[in-house]
C-alpha cells in the first residue's frame, strides 16, 4: 500500500503522470458564447426568474391625487390615530397608511406614530416591493414591542395599521388589525382587507352570519395588532391598478359610522380627494363617532403604464 501523506505524489512514485481533467465549459465560463445568466448575489438565477426590471431601474410612477384627514372625534380628548402620505419620484412609488393606536391603552398615539415613522423610512425595491412592506411592518412591530418593554408606563403598547403602496401598475397592501382599504372601480366597491377581529373569526367559522357580524360586540376585539407579540403575521396582497381607481383607507372609527355604500357614494360624487376626505370625516363626527376618525383618499388620475412583459421572479405570498 502506498501512503498519501508527504513526499512525492503516489502516481509519480508509480511512474504515472497525474491526469488533468479540463474544467467543464458552462455558462459561468468566460468562453461561454450563449446568453448571460442572471445572478442574485453569488447565486445563479434559474431560467424564468430573472428580475423583471434591470438593476437600478425605476418603475413607471402612476399619477395620483391624494388627501388625508384625521380627527379626534366628539368622544375622545386625544387623537391616537396617525396617517401617512408619501411620494418618492426618485424611487417611483407612492405610500399611504392609516395607523390606529388602541383606545384605552396607554400612549396609543405613540404606537401609531411609530408605525408611520417606520414606513416613512427607506424605499422599496422595484422587483420586490411586497418584501420591503412586510419588513417595514415587522420593524414597526419590534419598535413598539421594545418601547413597551423598556417603558413601564407604556406597557401593552399596541396599534393597528394598513398601508397602500403604489409601484408601477400594481398596488401592494399591507394590513394588520381592523383598519380597512376599499377599492372603487367602475361602480363596484371591494374591501381589499379582512378585519383581524373575533367577530370575523366567528364569521369565518360560520358561528355567526354576516348580518350579525356587523353589530356583534366582538367586532372590535382584535386578534392581531402591532406590538402585541414579538413575531407579527402581516397580510400582504397585490392587485393591478388602472386609471380611475379610487382607494379609501380608513380606521374603524370611520367605517363604524358609514356603510360601504355611503363611502363609495361620497368618493364617486366628488373628484377632489380633499373634499371627499373632509366630507367623510364630517359625517362620522356628526353621527357621534365613538372613536378617532381617520381617512386617506387616493385617486389614480393619470394613465397607468404597464411594465414590460419581461419574466420576473416568482412571487410567493408567504415570503
Amino acid at each position: 500500500m502506498i501512503g498519501v501523506g508527504g513526499g512525492a505524489s503516489p502516481l509519480r512514485e508509480l511512474g504515472a503522470a497525474p491526469i488533468s481533467f479540463p474544467s467543464p465549459l458552462g455558462r459561468d465560463d468566460p468562453r461561454w458564447s450563449g446568453p448571460a445568466v442572471g445572478r442574485l448575489g453569488r447565486m445563479r438565477l434559474a431560467p424564468g426568474t430573472e428580475p423583471a426590471l434591470p438593476a437600478g431601474a425605476i418603475a413607471p410612477m402612476p399619477h395620483v391625487r391624494a388627501a388625508a384627514r384625521t380627527d379626534a372625534g366628539p368622544c375622545r380628548e386625544n387623537n391616537e390615530d396617525a396617517i401617512l402620505v408619501r411620494s418618492d419620484s426618485d424611487a417611483g412609488f407612492h405610500l399611504f397608511a392609516v395607523a390606529d393606536g388602541l383606545g384605552g391603552h396607554r400612549a396609543g398615539e405613540v404606537a401609531s406614530q411609530m408605525v408611520v415613522d417606520t414606513l416613512a423610512e427607506g424605499r422599496p425595491a422595484v422587483e420586490r416591493p411586497e418584501r420591503w412592506l412586510r419588513q417595514a411592518f415587522n420593524a414597526a412591530n419590534l419598535a413598539i414591542w421594545d418601547h413597551s418593554q423598556s417603558h413601564p408606563e407604556a406597557f401593552n403598547l399596541q396599534s393597528t395599521a394598513t398601508a397602500l403602496l403604489l409601484v408601477g401598475a400594481e398596488a401592494v397592501i399591507g394590513h394588520v388589525g381592523d383598519c380597512r382599504v376599499y377599492l372603487l372601480r367602475d361602480g363596484v366597491t371591494v374591501q381589499c382587507t379582512t378585519d383581524h377581529t373575533q367577530a370575523m373569526e366567528m364569521l369565518r367559522m360560520r358561528i355567526i352570519t354576516a348580518e350579525q357580524a356587523v353589530h356583534h360586540p366582538a367586532r372590535n376585539q382584535l386578534t392581531r395588532s402591532l406590538g402585541a407579540e414579538l413575531f407579527l403575521n402581516v397580510d400582504i396582497s397585490r392587485r393591478r391598478i388602472q386609471q380611475g381607481d379610487v382607494f379609501v383607507l380608513c380606521c374603524d372609527g370611520l367605517w363604524s359610522e358609514l356603510t360601504r355604500d355611503e363611502i363609495a357614494a361620497a368618493a364617486e360624487a366628488e373628484p377632489d380627494p380633499a373634499v371627499v376626505a373632509s366630507s367623510l370625516i364630517q359625517v362620522a363626527v356628526d353621527r357621534g363617532a365613538a372613536d378617532n376618525v381617520s381617512v386617506v383618499v387616493v385617486r389614480v388620475a393619470g394613465p397607468v403604464e404597464a411594465p414590460s412583459p419581461a419574466r420576473g421572479r416568482r412571487w410567493l405570498p408567504w415570503r
